[in-house]
């Protein structure tokens, strides 16, 4: 087996693993099993399970990533000094997540599953971690553009919504359908313009200051 072999059987395997069982639940020695090496060739590729860790996430991140940043310089370049339309931005966002192709050799929901718990578990710092590292120029990249197509929404309004909008394209992606929903499961591309409008409209929402009359709800018992 050659070192590239070695180090895509270390990686191939961790990701089954933690997809299947969470982080915390998998430790380096099954993995080593389940890729079939010795302990000294995750330590010679990775370093540390954090490195693998971090590895695992840069590998299945980066296509992604590349693909949000491309869709978002072709709409920057095709609207000039304007700014691109919201659901643009948002197609570019949401569509590099939910259109992953699938892989051969790869089961199809290992992929959704590990990027859940990428997203989500919180009891395996290098991976939050490594998320962050991963995400952060992505948003950076994002924000002014959505802070230009959305003017009148403060920034900081701007991003709990987003935030939100993430969760529910994280969960969309990584959680089965309700049963009564898994009949009328759409394909990738309805999945896409349906989280599109979903996000759109709550970016869109009229925030407490611009409507008046309906005033934020008050906390506590009556006085």
């Amino acid at each position: 087996m050659s070192e590239t072999d070695t180090r895509d059987a270390i990686l191939d395997a961790a990701e089954r693993l933690f997809a299947e069982r969470g982080f915390a639940a998998t430790s380096v020695r099954e993995i080593i099993r389940e890729a079939g090496v010795n302990t000294a060739a995750v330590h010679y590729h990775f370093g540390s399970r954090d490195g693998l860790i971090a590895a695992l996430v840069s590998r299945r991140t980066e296509p992604i990533n590349r693909a949000r940043l491309e869709r978002l310089d072709a709409l920057e370049a095709a609207a000039g000094d304007a700014a691109p339309p919201l659901e643009a931005i948002l197609e570019a966002l949401v569509a590099p997540v939910v259109e992953v192709p699938p892989e051969r050799g790869v089961h199809p929901e290992t992929l959704p599953r590990l990027i859940g718990r990428l997203m989500v578990e919180q009891s395996e710092p290098a991976a939050r971690q490594a998320m962050y590292e991963a995400m952060s120029p992505v948003f950076d990249r994002f924000l002014p553009v959505l802070e230009r197509a959305l003017p009148e929404l403060p920034r900081a309004e701007l991003l709990r919504r987003l935030h939100l909008g993430m969760g529910a394209l994280i969960f969309s992606v990584s959680v089965p359908p309700l049963p009564a929903c898994r009949a009328v499961e759409p394909p990738p591309r309805e999945r896409v313009a349906s989280l599109v409008r979903f996000i759109a409209a709550g970016l869109r929402a009229p925030t407490p200051e611009s409507n008046p009359g309906h005033p934020p709800a008050r906390h506590g018992g009556r006085r």
